[in-house]
């Protein structure tokens, strides 16, 4: 039998890259940053979030909220990559 002396993080992170899985992954831990990091006033009026080909789509319900995303959009693309550790999300589609 063969030994693998690597930790189960690497292996799984090696398995998921290139996988289907990987953007529903990084969906489901951008939706949960999301809602953590800007919380009450932006969580509240976001329909949905899309995720795909390094590409962040967020449907909001209020213009006004979306515009000021729209201003800040450097910051939360920032703030998101950071809290996902890497940098995965390339843009960020407001809509």
């Amino acid at each position: 039998m063969k030994r693998n002396d690597s930790p189960l993080k690497d292996v799984l992170n090696q398995w998921m890259k290139g996988d289907k899985y990987r953007d529903r992954l990084l969906k489901i831990r951008i939706e949960k940053i999301w809602h953590e990091s800007w919380g009450h006033a932006f969580g509240r009026h976001t329909r949905d979030i899309h995720y795909g080909r390094g590409i962040l789509y967020i449907h909001m319900d209020s213009a006004v909220l979306r515009h000021e995303l729209n201003l800040q959009r450097e910051l939360l693309l920032e703030r998101l990559n950071d809290a996902l550790g890497e940098e995965v999300i390339k843009e960020v589609k407001l809509r």
